[in-house]
């Protein structure tokens, strides 16, 4: 996919400490991917961020995957965002508060009841396996906006 520049589009992954290959960043870089977006740092016009690699990608609209929301400094970050946005979070995490969620301006908020911050339904393959799909049929959607 080209920019209006003409070039092609470009997402940054940022991931926290988590592992890249971890299925649900997986999930989102081949969204990206299958719609003709480039994965590079360099001119990045989204972001896949997960954890606390929210905080260095916190200025792009694109996927936010457990993000810090329960710090204030990000929260306004993400606020501040033009563009579209998909946060994704789960009652489980530290990081999660769903009333700020609900305020962020542009964000289609996605909340999950029994996934861990890696989004894994601990002894539950089955669940886990339906948490991820309702992620990444999220993500797809929000490719086509951006």
């Amino acid at each position: 996919m080209l920019s209006s520049e003409g070039k092609a589009k470009r997402v940054r992954i940022e991931r926290g400490g988590y592992p890249i290959d971890g299925p649900v960043i997986w999930a989102a870089a081949n969204a990206f991917k299958n719609a003709g977006w480039e994965i590079g740092s360099d001119d990045a016009q989204a972001a896949i961020c997960h954890g606390t690699g929210c905080l260095t990608t916190g200025d792009l609209p694109g996927v936010y995957l457990a993000p810090p929301i329960a710090d204030p400094e990000f929260y306004d970050r993400l606020r501040q965002i033009k563009g579209p946005l998909l946060v994704v979070g789960s009652v489980l995490a530290n990081s999660w508060v769903p009333a700020q969620a609900a305020r962020i301006r542009n964000a289609e908020i996605l909340q999950l009841f029994r996934v861990n911050e890696d989004f894994v339904v601990e002894g539950d393959l089955s669940a886990t396996l339906d948490a991820l799909k309702r992620i990444s049929a999220r993500i797809e959607a929000l490719v086509v906006r951006l």
